[in-house]
């Protein structure tokens, strides 16, 4: 893979950081929340770019790999400058470094450019971590701000009420239970009541027994407690 290309993946996934402040509002959290869901939906599509680019590096260090040992194996055994070489490493050094060195820079700068991959990948993922992590602590921070706005809400419409309340209670006359007449009319209604009661009370006595057997004592008694 071309630097440019390399550097270019690896902008975006720095890119891709969010940190949370100790002091956060609503508005703070929603562009957080926002933030969180566009760097998650970046580093997927990355994610899946560099896999791809990774996965045609390694089949062509695998195809360039088997091609060069074909032809590094043909020279150990059958170039005279090589097999007179002592040692193994000896031969091993003079095939890749001089007869064979265009195809061994380029197996180099595969193996190179899959390492790079795999290290941005490992990047990748972990910034991929941290926003999963952070969406647990923005979420508790919104919780807490949306009970909150609830309970400010509530306040406000309790104050609201009880301004109605009062509002209501000053203007209302409150009138009195008993007016002045009304405690002298319910005074003599309870005079000739009990004057009612007693007459009747005599009358019942009298009616109700011979009156010829009446008693004077009797009579005068009722008639002192009238």
């Amino acid at each position: 893979m071309k630097v440019e290309k390399l550097q270019e993946y690896y902008n975006i996934v720095n890119n891709c950081s969010l940190s949370l402040k100790k002091e956060a509002d609503f508005d703070y959290v929603q562009t957080q929340l926002a933030k969180m869901a566009v760097f998650s939906d970046t580093l997927n599509t990355v994610i899946g770019e560099i896999s791809v680019e990774q996965t045609i590096l390694r089949n062509k260090y695998t195809n360039d790999r088997f091609a060069y040992d074909v032809k590094a194996t043909d020279l150990g055994v059958n170039d005279p400058k090589v097999t007179q070489l002592s040692t193994s490493k000896e031969r091993s050094d003079f095939i890749n470094f001089f007869l064979l060195k265009d195809d061994y820079k380029k197996l180099l700068d595969l193996d190179a450019g899959i390492k790079d991959l795999e290290q941005l990948l490992k990047l990748a993922h972990k910034k991929s971590r941290d926003i999963e992590k952070l969406y647990n602590k923005l979420k508790m921070l919104w919780d807490t701000i949306q009970l909150e706005l609830k309970t400010i809400k509530k306040i406000g419409s309790d104050g609201d009420f009880i301004d109605k309340v009062r509002d209501d209670l000053d203007k209302t006359v409150i009138k009195p239970i008993f007016t002045d007449d009304a405690v002298e009319q319910i005074k003599l209604d309870q005079y000739n009541n009990e004057d009612s009661i007693k007459e009747n009370t005599l009358t019942s006595l009298l009616e109700g027994s011979d009156k010829n057997s009446v008693i004077d004592s009797e009579v005068d008694s009722l008639l002192a407690d009238i």
